[in-house]
């Protein structure tokens, strides 16, 4: 064992002119690694045969480390590829994989070798690190720091925690980003309207029209986005946000977009963020523009230990709805706050608490409202699933009488959500989730009363 440990030393620096191969690092615990392994993987200047008391050794390792210790990169892959042939599930050939993978500038092959490994045990630190590692030299930053911050939370040792540190400062910094989601989503309320037929006014009885009413339907829904940065040490940042809802033979479709410019301040700590950013939003409603208008933000967040992040944030927009709809018009502010933590490499929990107070041209339509949402995330080693569940509830309080009603409008709002990710099944780095949505809107007011239940099949990409 120590002497794989000084093998895994030996592996070439990453980042910082670090490694995150230090001395104390919790190393993936090798159980059927030759002697031989005491000699670096260091590609040597020649590439002379192995020595004959390591070509001969009696051990269905030894021709694959005799082969990389002469840098000879593309038989230790051959010869690995024949091991996990017959022993797929062997822990200390996948790691050794996913070594040459990466000498052969394979990242996603060497991350496919990391990933089986978590997939039987994802409390390791090692093969957590090599994959959260490759993953970034592949330009996958989001997945990256998914996994930097699982590692984090398996008790590093304080010079590798520091190591990781630079690396989430690097992917905060990085030049360009994106992100891409699609969702397939039947629903039986697309237009969420009223779940009932009729409303009382005035002590008379009226039916609501079929689009007040709930329809059902199935959506299709894109997310994307992007972040570019510039500028000295990348501190300025614009990014880039899109949301479509595409319903077929409905007139519920939507497009969504915002843009942002802003900058990172310095806090002189890695572990803690703040940014600020001012721009723009638009919104479409059946294929006419709805409403535009000015955004401001400011978030910021700390890292607490290893393990615990919490975050806080405001945003104030204006809102400027077309001309029918002007009363609509609106200055809205925004506070949350909340905090993630991850416990064993495996688990995450997040819970956040929001606040918004609107004041729109027509007093009925503003509002103030608070609410509370709560989430959990588990990796499960059978057939290498991720669970989740998340609830939420909000209280919402409108500032004026609701014309025709002549009451004020009050609403509570129940919503829950159960997910589950196959994340071995794979199409160019995506993964299919099955997600199931239930919401529940109570009002006071029957034409706002309403039910919601959706069936989401989503294509995320893999973390």
């Amino acid at each position: 064992m120590r002497v794989f440990m000084l093998l895994l030393l030996g592996l070439p620096a990453i980042v910082y002119a670090d490694t995150l191969s230090a001395p104390g690092l919790p190393q993936y615990t090798p159980q059927n690694i030759p002697a031989v392994a005491a000699e670096t993987l260091t590609p040597p200047a020649n590439t002379s045969p192995p020595p004959a008391d390591v070509a001969n050794m009696d051990h269905p390792l030894a021709a694959v480390l005799a082969a990389m210790k002469q840098g000879r990169w593309s038989l230790a892959q051959q010869r690995v590829h024949a091991l996990l042939a017959a022993t797929p599930t062997d822990m200390d050939a996948l790691f050794l994989a996913g070594q040459i993978a990466e000498q052969l500038q394979q990242p996603q092959q060497a991350a496919a070798y990391y990933r089986q490994m978590l997939a039987q045990n994802p409390q390791l630190p090692r093969p957590r690190l090599e994959l959260a590692k490759v993953l970034w030299q592949a330009g996958e930053a989001e997945a990256a720091e998914h996994h930097f911050r699982l590692a984090q939370s398996l008790r590093l040792p304080e010079n590798v925690a520091r190591q990781v540190d630079h690396y989430l400062l690097a992917i905060k910094r990085q030049r360009l980003s994106w992100y891409i989601s699609a969702s397939l989503a039947p629903g039986n309320n697309i237009n969420q309207g009223s779940s009932h037929q009729t409303v009382e006014i005035d002590d008379k009885i009226f039916t609501l029209s079929d689009s007040s009413r709930a329809q059902a339907g199935v959506g299709l829904h894109v997310n994307a986005g992007g972040q570019y940065r510039f500028g000295p040490q990348r501190q300025w940042f614009s990014t880039l946000q899109l949301s479509a809802q595409e319903y077929a033979g409905r007139q519920s479709d939507s497009l969504y977009g915002r843009l942002m410019l802003g900058k990172n301040i310095d806090t002189g700590s890695p572990r803690r963020q703040l940014q600020a950013a001012v721009g723009i939003q638009h919104v479409q409603y059946q294929q006419r523009a709805l409403y535009s208008g000015a955004v401001v933000q400011l978030d910021y967040s700390q890292q607490w230990g290893n393990n615990t992040q919490w975050f806080a944030g405001w945003e104030a927009q204006q809102l400027h709805y077309r001309p029918e709809y002007a009363y609509l018009r609106a200055q809205q502010h925004w506070l949350s706050g909340g905090i993630n933590i991850v416990q064993g490499g495996r688990t995450r929990y997040q819970a956040i608490l929001q606040a918004g107070s609107s004041r729109a041209q027509e007093k009925a339509h503003g509002f103030e409202t608070v609410g509370l949402s709560a989430s959990v995330q588990h990796m499960l080693n059978w057939q290498q699933l991720t669970v989740g569940a998340k609830v939420g509830y909000s209280h919402t309080r409108y500032r004026g009488t609701t014309a025709f009603f002549e009451q004020t409008r009050q609403e509570q709002q129940y919503t829950g959500q159960l997910s589950l990710l196959k994340r071995n099944w794979s199409w160019h780095g995506f993964a299919p989730e099955l997600a199931l949505q239930y919401s529940r809107n109570r009002a006071n007011i029957a034409l706002y009363d309403r039910h919601s239940r959706q069936i989401r099949f989503t294509l995320n990409k893999v973390f």
